[in-house]
C-alpha cells in the first residue's frame, strides 16, 4: 500500500517593509519609524493602532500589517528633516521607499510664491522674471535681472459648459472691460496650454531633481554642480505628476576659456501651474554668487513685502518649507 504524507506548516503573516535612504541613496540606520494602521472600511477609532520601531544598518524596518491598511508613515532622526506620509501619499505596497533628507546649513534666501499674469490681458507671450526682486522685468514692474524667460502658449479648444455660440457672443459683447473679458474666457474656455522656461545666458539652465513631496525639505540642501539643461517644457497635462522639483542656475558668467566664474542658484518646489495668460510656482533664490546652499532658513526670508503690501503679497512671502 502506498501512503502519501502531507506536511502541515504554520502560516505566518507576511511582513511589510520601510526602506529609509537619503537623497544620495545612502541607507539611514537608527531612524525612528511610526506606522498608523487602520482596519479597512471601518470608520471607528478602535479599528486603528500604532506600530513603532527603528531602521537597521541597511535602513530597513519590517512590520506586519495583517489585513490592515497603512494610513500614515512618520520617519524622523536627529540631523534630518522629518517625513510624514498621510492618506493617498502612502503607497499600498509591501515595500515603501522613503527619502529622509539630511539637514545642511540653513541660509537666508529669497523665497516666494510667484503668481504672474502676462501684461495686457493676453493669453500667450514671453516675459522675463527676476528671482531677487520677485517680479517681471517689464515697464512699470520691479524686476531688473532676467533670470528666466517664460514662454506661455494658449490655444482655446472649446468651452467647459454647453453654451450656445449666440449666448457666448452676447456675454462677450456686453463686457467692455478687457480684464473681465479675459477672465471669462480663461474660466469658461477649454485650453491647450504650454509653458517653457528658457534662460538668457550661456551656462544657465534647469535640472529636475529627486523630490520628497512628503518631507519638510523636499530637495537636497545644495544645488548640483552640473547637469543643467537649457529649457524645460510643460503642458497642462503634467498635473498628474505635480510632485516634481527643480534646481536652476542663473546669471552665469564665463571666462574666455568657457569656464564658469560666477553663477547664482535657485530651486522650484512643485510643477509650475499654468493658466491662460498666467503661471505660478514656488521658488527659493540664493543672492550670493557661487553659493549652492539652498536650505532655507525659514526665519530669515529675504523676500519681504513692503509696508503697504496687500494681503496677497504678504501671503506670497510667507514660506515655511526649508
Amino acid at each position: 500500500m502506498k501512503f502519501t504524507f502531507v506536511c502541515l506548516l504554520p502560516v505566518f503573516a507576511f511582513a511589510d517593509q520601510i526602506v529609509v535612504r537619503d537623497f544620495e541613496g545612502r541607507p539611514v540606520p537608527d531612524a525612528a519609524v511610526r506606522v498608523l494602521l487602520v482596519r479597512r472600511n471601518y470608520p471607528f477609532p478602535d479599528g486603528s493602532w500604532l506600530l513603532s520601531g527603528a531602521t537597521d544598518r541597511d535602513g530597513r524596518w519590517d512590520f506586519r500589517p495583517g489585513d490592515h491598511h497603512v494610513s500614515r508613515v512618520h520617519v524622523d532622526k536627529a540631523g534630518h528633516h522629518e517625513v510624514r506620509m498621510e492618506g493617498l501619499k502612502v503607497p499600498q505596497t509591501s515595500s515603501r521607499e522613503v527619502i529622509l533628507p539630511r539637514k545642511g546649513e540653513a541660509v537666508p534666501l529669497h523665497a516666494r510664491k510667484a503668481n504672474v499674469d502676462l501684461p495686457g490681458h493676453v493669453f500667450s507671450g514671453v516675459v522675463s522674471y527676476d528671482f531677487e526682486r520677485g517680479d517681471l522685468v517689464a515697464p512699470g514692474r520691479k524686476g531688473s535681472s532676467p533670470d528666466i524667460l517664460v514662454r506661455l502658449s494658449a490655444k482655446q479648444l472649446g468651452w467647459h459648459r454647453m453654451k450656445t455660440p449666440d449666448k457666448i457672443e452676447s456675454i462677450l459683447a456686453g463686457e467692455k472691460d478687457p480684464k473681465a473679458r479675459a477672465d471669462f474666457l480663461a474660466v469658461h474656455g477649454k485650453w491647450e496650454l504650454t509653458l517653457e522656461l528658457l534662460f538668457p545666458n550661456d551656462g544657465d539652465g534647469i535640472l529636475e531633481s529627486p523630490y520628497a513631496a512628503y518631507a519638510s525639505m523636499k530637495l537636497p540642501s545644495k544645488a548640483p554642480v552640473s547637469g543643467y539643461g537649457r529649457t524645460l517644457a510643460l503642458d497642462n497635462k503634467v498635473y498628474a505628476r505635480k510632485d516634481r522639483g527643480f534646481f536652476l542656475r542663473v546669471r552665469t558668467v564665463k571666462d574666455k576659456a568657457g569656464n564658469i566664474v560666477s553663477a547664482h542658484y535657485a530651486k522650484i518646489y512643485g510643477t509650475p501651474l499654468i493658466s491662460p495668460g498666467g503661471f505660478a510656482f514656488q521658488y527659493y533664490f540664493n543672492p550670493v554668487p557661487n553659493d549652492r546652499r539652498l536650505e532655507f532658513d525659514t526665519s530669515r526670508n529675504l523676500q519681504r513685502p513692503g509696508k503697504d503690501a496687500d494681503v496677497l503679497e504678504r501671503i506670497r512671502c510667507e514660506i515655511s518649507s526649508p
